[in-house]
């Protein structure tokens, strides 16, 4: 996961995640049959621990308005972190092939409505404590919570600070 991240899936070669994974050739297409599938598998890993990352920050945290605030916030915090630099596989994903490979797109649309889940329940979960106004729609405000947290990813990615 961590090499297609780094290099993007066109420019990831096989002799390079065969040297990352110490496997070999054989192994390789024993285990995963193709590049493709090895990176749909990565890009699930990767949506599944964010997702798992931010269903245990909400659930811990007091506020649902708290949760987006503090979860935005430490985006920021970690400007300076060479992860940042990476931008987010997911969104990385669907620059590079969003419209070049109908199944990748799938999945980058699962992957995304699954992220903006967490925000809509973030967003009821401030409602209910009266942090956002009841008539705003949450699923309107997790679009704009997602469309926000790509472009600081994409700008944590060009090197600004925080």
């Amino acid at each position: 996961m961590l090499y297609f991240w780094d290099m993007g899936y066109e420019a990831a070669s096989l002799q390079g995640l065969l040297k990352t994974m110490k496997i070999s050739r054989s192994s390789f297409y024993q285990t995963f049959n193709s590049k493709h599938e090895l990176f749909q598998l990565c890009v699930k890993q990767y949506r599944d621990m964010l997702r798992k990352e931010l269903l245990t920050s909400l659930k811990e945290s007091k506020s649902g308005r708290g949760f987006i605030e503090h979860f935005f916030y430490s985006r920021a915090d970690d400007a300076d972190k060479p992860i940042s630099k990476q931008g987010c596989l997911v969104m990385n994903t669907a620059t590079e092939l969003g419209q070049k490979d109908t199944v990748i797109a799938d999945l980058i649309t699962d992957s995304t409505d699954k992220i903006a889940q967490v925000f809509y329940d973030a967003i009821i979960f401030a409602q209910s404590q009266g942090d956002i106004s009841p008539e705003k729609d949450p699923a309107v405000l997790s679009q704009y919570l997602l469309c926000n947290l790509t472009g600081l990813h994409t700008l944590l990615k060009t090197g600004k600070d925080k």
